[in-house]
């Protein structure tokens, strides 16, 4: 079985300290449109306001884009091409080594105090 990348790794200690963050970020890449934390928060039976913040981090680290008006949206919006290639690749191996990134991201040291 091939090693999970350092880019994945990289991406995950630095940017993801929970599962559903994980889940949010790829529910997120999903859906093709402008969505809100409300519907999201449904999407994933987690908290509106928890949602709502890690939207937030995902705006502030290139990861997302914020839609202002009525209601605020967000959508999937990588920084740069490099940054996407590596979202999708955390994905693909999410998605074939689910148990394997898990244990990464309940192993990494929590760098910004969320869990």
């Amino acid at each position: 079985m091939q090693e999970i990348s350092f880019e994945v790794r990289s991406f995950l200690r630095d940017n993801i300290q929970s599962v559903w963050q994980l889940d949010l970020l790829i529910a997120l890449m999903n859906i093709k449109h402008p969505v809100d934390a409300i519907t999201l928060a449904r999407l994933l039976y987690t908290s509106p306001a928890a949602i709502e913040s890690a939207l937030q981090k995902f705006v502030k680290i290139g990861i997302a884009k914020e839609h202002s008006g009525k209601n605020c949206t967000y959508s999937y919006a990588p920084a740069s091409d490099d940054k996407s290639r590596t979202i999708e690749d955390t994905a693909k191996t999410y998605a074939i080594r689910r148990v394997d990134v898990i244990n990464l991201i309940f192993s990494s040291p929590s760098r910004h105090g969320i869990r």
